[in-house]
């Protein structure tokens, strides 16, 4: 009976000595979106379509690219939301809050049928990198909502970020900077237009 109760004595102080693995969480879209909604019928209304992402991007799990064809899955960090839904929400709150003769709406805003182009965006790469990096790259177009064969504008975009701090929080605070980086662009080319 000692042997037993000696043997789970040694069980239960192993088990404390070990450290708790804790998930860590992390979210995009921190800030609110305080800009105002575009009115019905007014010129230049664009609603942002659903984010599209590459099949390996839409996972809980952070992702990071570990060699030239090699990705790693994080165990402990994942995101609070799903990945597509906190870019759309990041990018439309930039699109919003940058542009200056283009309105952007939801895809679920009410006013949404009024507007007459509509802004696809699709990610083949968002994620750090074990070379002290986030990247992210795709393609946009802008299409007439009235012909969506109608394709008005295309552009690929691809973006390099540095890291100097090691670490996820890190990482995502830099893919929210590509997202406004993205954002830049897609408002350069469409307001040139």
């Amino acid at each position: 009976m000692k042997y037993v109760s000696a043997v789970f004595l040694c069980f239960t102080l192993f088990a404390c000595a070990t450290p708790v693995s804790t998930i860590q969480y992390y979210v995009l879209n921190t800030a609110d979106d305080d800009a105002p909604e575009a009115e019905i019928g007014q010129q230049g209304a664009i609603v942002l379509a659903p984010v599209q992402l590459a099949d390996y991007l839409n996972k809980i799990n952070l992702v990071m690219k570990i060699a030239e064809n090699q990705l790693y899955y994080s165990e402990h960090d994942v995101w609070a939301q799903s990945l597509q839904t906190g870019i759309y929400q990041a990018l439309l709150r930039d699109l919003k809050s940058q542009a200056m003769k283009s309105h952007y709406i939801a895809m679920d805003s009410p006013n949404a049928n009024q507007a007459n182009k509509r802004l696809v965006v699709e990610f083949s790469h968002f994620m750090p990198t074990d070379q002290s990096q986030v990247i992210a790259s795709g393609q946009y177009w802008l299409v007439d909502t009235s012909d969506l064969s109608n394709t008005a504008l295309s552009h690929n975009f691809s973006y390099t970020i540095g890291l100097d701090q090691d670490g996820y929080a890190h990482a995502v605070t830099q893919l929210n900077a590509l997202l406004d980086l993205l954002s830049q662009d897609i408002i350069k080319h469409i307001e040139s237009d």
